[in-house]
């Protein structure tokens, strides 16, 4: 092992390995910090009676574990490049079932929510981490597969929050919660054992300086892509199920069912890009595809003359498109990224800029609802996609990345 200069920062692997143990470790540690997020909401009644407080108030308590990926993924993954994304990873595992802990103990709302903050931070340093180490332990066409496959987390792990909850419903959330940190210790224990042993095959790579992602005009572009289509996404995710029940007076059962499915289906997407991309097919050709089907299919299950499932199958393949987009935006940055020791400062904000537009995407689109205009809910779906493949870069900063070769 050689250091080169300052603290560590990017964990390279021989390129001849494709060490999967590795993934499937780092996977699983973002897999429960998802799963921490999607076991509180169907919870919120215990929580609300333990802690006297309202269902609302604690659902917008809730929504505060986003808050840090929002405004602080930018320094958490310049943080990433100083520390190493290895060591981030292990304190941000090790710390989450201190998050539990807290959030079980929490006296009042107050607390509660400051534990969801602290929760938030941990799984925003997770996230950029991960995403770090997946994109510098990977090369060549693995890495696409790589990172395709660590984009599909936030969906594996969120349904996995929600069948921890039903399972552990009736037992009190404080179960769910204890489950929850047992589960998230072995996988850390797992990943230091297992990342210790294999760290005579790493290099450190010196950190670079964060500023110099002003200089990146190809991460910005890319991550302001996924941006504006997370907005036009997310925004639909949130609101579909409650349009739905107004548009086609079907049960909200039955609406929120279809959109839960289509978040399980959705995996296809990010999975099958990444099936193209270790094939050699251009980044670019793969983003014009997906951009030209979500603009269609997501236009379309806005038209309430459409019978009901056809709705719903166009509602799957925007969800599939919403996927492929995430996983093709992961897995090209590496692609665009000129100075290699800033892929935690990239990582960090392309999982900002993607937060703020999750953020930004409800209230535009219940806004639209809320006015009885289904032309602007089409409007903003096909103009938001049309900008993110506009500002999707077409070519790489580095000659070696194949995939964004001209």
């Amino acid at each position: 092992m050689s250091a080169v200069g300052a603290a560590p920062s990017v964990v390279a692997a021989r390129t001849e390995q494709a060490p999967w143990g590795v993934f499937v470790l780092v996977y699983l540690l973002a897999v429960t910090s998802g799963a921490a997020v999607g076991m509180l909401g169907p919870l919120a009644d215990q929580i609300a009676v333990h802690l006297h407080a309202t269902q609302a108030g604690v659902g917008a308590s809730i929504s505060l574990v986003f808050l840090p990926v929002a405004l602080l993924g930018t320094p958490i993954g310049a943080l990433v490049d100083r520390t190493g994304p290895r060591m981030m990873l292990l304190a941000s595992g090790f710390l989450l079932p201190v998050a539990d802990g807290l959030l079980l103990l929490a006296p009042s709302l107050s607390w509660f929510a400051a534990a969801l903050l602290f929760e938030g931070v941990l799984i925003a340093a997770l996230m950029a981490a991960g995403q770090a180490m997946i994109s510098s332990v990977f090369t060549g066409p693995a890495q696409a597969r790589g990172l395709t496959a660590w984009a599909t987390f936030g969906f594996v792990g969120f349904a996995s929050g929600l069948f921890l909850a039903g399972l552990t419903a009736a037992h009190g959330y404080g179960v769910a919660l204890g489950v929850h940190a047992l589960v998230t210790a072995v996988v850390a224990i797992a990943a230091l054992l297992w990342l210790r042993r294999r760290g005579e095959g790493v290099e450190l790579q010196r950190p670079g300086n964060p500023l110099g992602l002003i200089r990146e005009v190809r991460v910005i572009r890319i991550s302001l892509a996924l941006a504006i289509a997370s907005t036009a996404g997310v925004g639909t995710n949130t609101a579909i199920s409650l349009y739905l029940h107004q548009i086609h007076h079907q049960p909200v059962s039955v609406t929120a069912s279809a959109a839960a499915a289509g978040n399980l289906i959705c995996i296809l997407g990010s999975l099958g890009t990444g099936w193209f991309l270790a094939r050699g097919l251009r980044p670019i050709r793969v983003a014009i595809v997906v951009a030209v089907v979500a603009t269609l299919a997501g236009g379309a299950l806005y038209l309430p003359w459409l019978p009901f499932p056809a709705t719903v199958g166009l509602l799957w393949t925007f969800q599939v498109c919403l996927s492929a987009i995430t996983g093709l935006s992961y897995a090209a940055m590496p692609g665009v990224l000129i100075d290699r020791g800033r892929i935690g400062a990239a990582s960090g904000l392309m999982m900002q800029l993607s937060g703020i537009g999750s953020v930004a995407g409800p209230p535009l689109f219940f806004g639209a609802m809320a006015a009885g205009s289904w032309q602007m809910l089409v409007l903003m779906v096909v103009g938001m996609w049309l900008v993110a493949l506009a500002l999707f870069p077409k070519g790489a900063a580095r000659s070696d990345q194949q995939a964004f070769a001209p």
